[in-house]
C-alpha cells in the first residue's frame, strides 16, 4: 500500500490514460475512513491499487 496522494493522482491518471489507449475499460473508485481518520482510496481497473491517505494531506487539497 502507497500513501502517497500525488501517487494516487498519479495512478488514476495512468488507468484513465490506458483505457483510453484501449477503447475500452471499466474503472472503479471508492473510498472509506478507516483508523486514524486516514482514507482507503481502492483504485480497480484490471488490477488494484490501494493507497492509505492522511488527513492532513488531503487537506493540503481544499
Amino acid at each position: 500500500m502507497k500513501n502517497n496522494i500525488e501517487e494516487a493522482f498519479q495512478k488514476v491518471e495512468a488507468e484513465v490514460l490506458e483505457g483510453l489507449k484501449h477503447g475500452h475499460y471499466k474503472c472503479t473508485i471508492t473510498c472509506e475512513t478507516i483508523k486514524g481518520n486516514k482514507r482507503q482510496l481502492l483504485i480497480q481497473s484490471g488490477k488494484s491499487y490501494s493507497f492509505i491517505l492522511k488527513e492532513e494531506d488531503i487537506n493540503r487539497y481544499n
